[in-house]
């Protein structure tokens, strides 16, 4: 029987029949279209019927049919485009698509759109992954394509960071290396890298450490005065000086040196003042951490000038002078003050604040201090005809008010034959006055160092006074150490010389504390300077750089040092900041943001007011 015979006499044999033909072709089908996939859809057309990749080229979506590598690999060098089997990423080898065709619905395999063939960007599977589980990109070790992990960054190697010298390795330099990477290459090298000690200041922070701070090659670039290099400073000249201060025993403080001000000329950081050499002009010229001049000199004419003082405020300065006026006979002594901006224009007319009695009375010393809107003078009066006797008195005002808030201080008085020194000091609690009575010959006795305290309204709220019989020469300079406590450095007499002491003096208690020697008494000591820095921030001096002048029995120099204003002792080491000046008797030192300046005045042939900038530990500095 044949098979049309048979269904026709079972027809429900039949029916079962055509169902399973049915079937069996649909999987045929199937089957047919499946295989074409695996044929031709990795080699060519990804899901194109025509083979062509979705583009008409058969290019894949590059002109030269390479898939976007040159080697036509797909980005893999064995061309399986990351998978093992050349799948795709696909185990059906769909190219990531059911429809197999290769992520596109227009079959182009990839175009203008830059989605990869897919419109979510993916790369043709669902993940992301570029067609790789892992995400590797197409490389087991997931690396990128580069072996050391690095994708191209020179800053790493087996995929850890190694170390590149930076680029100074002198001094305190030696050995550093960085191992910051920006991405491309390492970074620069910076105070992390090169240590606390580092400092990139051409002249390394004007320290003298006995190290190359800068890494330049070269030790303390600008130290010079003291060691291996004995060299002095190149001093800066201001101006010409009067003769009267040496003469006149007017000082010894003189030239006065004082902080810029607020608004000062760009660069100045203090303010110098003097008298010049025709006795009667007053100068005024802003200097710079080096000690040269800074902007224009200020002059002012006056009758016959004498001691000359300053203070700064937060309006500029005010400048204070003694000057003689009157006829030959009825000469009185005055004392004015001029107020002047930040930049030295004078503001407003000049106000006397004092008027000696006597036309033999000798104005012979300045001093003043500022603080909380007062002014605090102290003056030194020559008085008693042909054998004087000094006079020290004070003078208070208010710079808002000053012809009006005028107060006269008559303070102490010396026998004859005896010298004073007065001093003005701002405390953080009042503005100290204070004064030396020593015996100038044989015929004195009087031995007196004393003080008073005031608030910015002019009480008296503390004092002290104290004997200091072996002094021979009044000078003196105080820093505040502590609440209610300063520190005081004077000259005094060790077998034939004169050494400087430091002795702390509490204002509160009237009492002084023990003497400690700060020098030898190899040479003669005299004229101390000091200048306070507030290193641990309690609001008092710990460090104090001291400048001093030294005779010996061939030379008079002024030297420098530094000592611990809490903890005084002998000073070891000091630095010649200028040599061979015959008669000096006087010094005064500013402290600037990064060193010293001293300041002085020569006592021999043409008188000079003269600079020269120190470390903060005293050493002298040679700059260019």
């Amino acid at each position: 029987m044949n098979t049309a015979t048979w269904l026709k006499a079972s027809p429900k044999l039949a029916a079962l029949f055509l169902a399973a033909s049915l079937a069996l072709s649909a999987c045929s089908g199937d089957d047919v279209a499946l295989k074409s996939h695996f044929d031709t859809g990795h080699q060519a057309d990804a899901g194109d019927s025509d083979g062509s990749g979705g583009d008409s080229d058969g290019s894949g979506g590059d002109s030269d049919g390479s898939g976007g590598d040159s080697d036509g690999s797909g980005g893999d060098s064995d061309g399986s485009g990351g998978d093992l089997d050349g799948s795709g990423g696909d185990s059906d080898g769909s190219g990531g698509d059911l429809d197999g065709s290769g992520g596109d619905s227009d079959g182009s395999g990839g175009d203008s759109d830059g989605s990869g063939g897919d419109s979510d960007g993916s790369g043709g599977d669902s993940d992301g992954s570029g067609g790789d589980s892992d995400g590797s990109g197409g490389d087991s070790d997931g690396s990128g394509g580069d072996s050391d992990g690095s994708g191209g960054d020179e800053c790493y190697e087996s995929g850890s960071e190694i170390g590149q010298d930076c680029a100074l390795q002198e001094g305190v330099c030696a050995g550093t290396q960085t191992t910051t990477c920006d991405g491309v290459d390492y970074a620069a090298c910076t105070e992390v890298e090169y240590g606390s000690d580092y400092n990139s200041d051409p002249e390394e922070g004007r320290v003298c450490d006995g190290l190359d701070n800068n890494c330049d090659g070269i030790v303390d670039n600008a130290c010079c005065g003291v060691g291996a290099n004995d060299a002095e400073p190149t001093a800066e000249t201001l101006g010409n000086a009067s003769n009267r201060v040496a003469y006149q025993n007017i000082g010894p403080h003189s030239p006065t040196v004082i902080d810029a001000a607020a608004g000062a000329p760009a660069g100045a950081t203090s303010l110098v003042v003097w008298l010049e050499e025709d006795e009667s002009t007053l100068a005024a010229q802003h200097i710079d951490r080096d000690g040269k001049p800074v902007g224009d000199k200020y002059t002012r004419e006056a009758d016959t000038a004498a001691p000359i003082t300053a203070v700064t405020t937060p309006q500029g300065y005010e400048i204070i002078w003694g000057d003689n006026a009157g006829p030959l006979g009825t000469i009185r002594r005055h004392v004015y003050v001029q107020p002047v901006s930040p930049t030295l224009s004078p503001v407003g007319a000049s106000v006397q604040l004092f008027r000696s009695g006597l036309s033999s009375d000798k104005l012979n010393q300045i001093t003043a201090a500022y603080q909380d809107g007062a002014v605090l003078v102290g003056i030194v009066d020559k008085v008693g005809g042909l054998v004087t006797k000094p006079k020290v008195a004070g003078i208070h005002y208010r710079v808002n008010d000053r012809p009006n808030s005028i107060n006269i201080l008559n303070l102490d008085v010396g026998e004859p034959r005896t010298n004073a020194t007065v001093r003005a000091f701002a405390l953080d609690n009042g503005l100290l006055l204070t004064w030396n009575l020593v015996p100038n010959s044989s015929g004195a006795t009087t031995t007196r160092f004393a003080g008073n305290l005031y608030d910015s309204a002019g009480v008296a709220t503390g004092s002290f006074t104290t004997s200091n019989a072996d002094q021979l020469t009044g000078d003196f300079d105080i820093v505040q150490t502590g609440a209610n406590e300063v520190l005081a450095v004077f000259p005094e007499k060790r077998f034939s010389n004169r050494v400087l002491v430091a002795s702390t003096i509490n204002l509160a208690t009237n009492t002084i504390g023990t003497k400690v020697v700060l020098t030898d008494a190899i040479n003669d000591s005299v004229a101390p300077a000091l200048a306070g820095r507030d290193t641990d921030s309690d609001g008092y001096v710990d460090q104090t750089t001291i400048a001093w002048v030294s005779k010996s029995n061939t030379e008079t120099n002024l030297v420098a040092s530094s000592f611990d204003a809490q903890n005084p002792a002998l000073i070891a080491d000091m630095s010649t900041v200028a040599s061979n000046q015959s008669n000096l008797d006087n010094a005064e030192v500013a402290i600037t943001d990064t060193n010293a300046v001293t300041v002085w005045q020569t006592r021999t042939g043409t008188q000079q007011v003269k600079t020269a900038a120190v470390t903060l530990d005293g050493n002298a500095l040679c700059l260019d």
